[in-house]
């Protein structure tokens, strides 16, 4: 113990001009715009990066896994293609390809940071704006849906994750229609909770219910499977049913995903946007 006392006598002055180093350093961070930002723009280029390198190691471990993803993926896309597809001539007598118009593009990335023990939860990909990424875009696996997109830098994307307090989103019920909101109680990171569906629903206890996303998002295309239901609690008084959904995606096992984005997404809210001021 006394060496430990002689060492910081001998050195204090050094400990003293680091620990005024950092006070000043802080007080720059905090009370100056452009450092503030310069600073955090430069923090989440670096731990995007260490993350990277992290993740490298991480997905070797994981490669099966990631290719049974990308063959799944692969047979469902094969699957939407017209070559796996027939006209049913005894009712459709010409098929015009001028139908077909692209709205929803996916760009593959790799998840190199997430957590799933959070009230919180963010995922960071390893994909940026220099990609074309932006914020508010939908990201999901073959799986299911994984969170939207918040922060983005030129290599990095922070994705708000469906374990989220503050993530939302509207879905359906695929058997029935109904249309509720999907949201995160911020306890079981396999379940999430569909509200807003009306007790008089059609839904029946002992038959199984897939919840998917509805016609009404802008941000995923209509159908990205979320979940199953679970189970069903009714309240008393209550004129809607707490409905909770098991995710179709095991988010604490995730290594690539695809970001959505919806080419048509500005001129719809621009669309909107008029009929909001009239």
């Amino acid at each position: 113990m006394s060496n430990l006392f002689a060492f910081f006598a001998r050195f204090y002055r050094f400990f003293l001009f680091l620990l005024l180093e950092i006070i000043s350093f802080y007080l720059v961070i905090s009370y100056n715009r452009f450092q503030n930002v310069t600073f955090f723009d430069y923090a989440y280029e670096v731990s995007g990066k260490l993350f990277a390198s992290y993740n490298n190691v991480a997905l070797y471990f994981h490669l099966r896994q990631s290719n049974d993803s990308l063959l799944a993926e692969n047979a469902r896309l094969r699957s939407a293609q017209l070559s796996s597809l027939y006209i049913d001539t005894a009712k459709t007598k010409k098929l015009m390809d001028s139908i077909y118009k692209q709205k929803y593009e996916y760009i593959p990335a790799r998840v190199v940071n997430n957590s799933v023990n959070k009230e919180n939860n963010f995922i960071t990909l390893d994909m940026g704006s220099d990609k074309k990424i932006g914020k508010d875009m939908g990201v999901v696996t073959s799986s299911g849906i994984v969170g939207i997109t918040r922060s983005v830098s030129s290599h990095f994307t922070s994705v708000l994750s469906v374990l989220n307090e503050n993530f939302i989103v509207s879905a359906q019920i695929k058997e029935t229609g109904d249309i509720g909101s999907v949201y995160w109680d911020r306890k079981d990171p396999q379940f999430v909770i569909l509200k807003d569906i009306n007790v008089k629903s059609r839904i029946r206890k002992d038959s199984l219910y897939h919840v998917v996303t509805s016609p009404h998002s802008k941000i995923f295309p209509h159908g990205i499977p979320i979940g199953t239901i679970d189970h069903i609690e009714e309240k008393l008084g209550s004129k809607f049913l707490t409905i909770y959904v098991k995710l179709a995606e095991d988010l604490r096992n995730i290594q690539q995903v695809y970001i959505i984005n919806n080419i048509m997404k500005e001129e719809q809210e621009k669309v909107e946007k008029i009929d909001k001021d009239k």
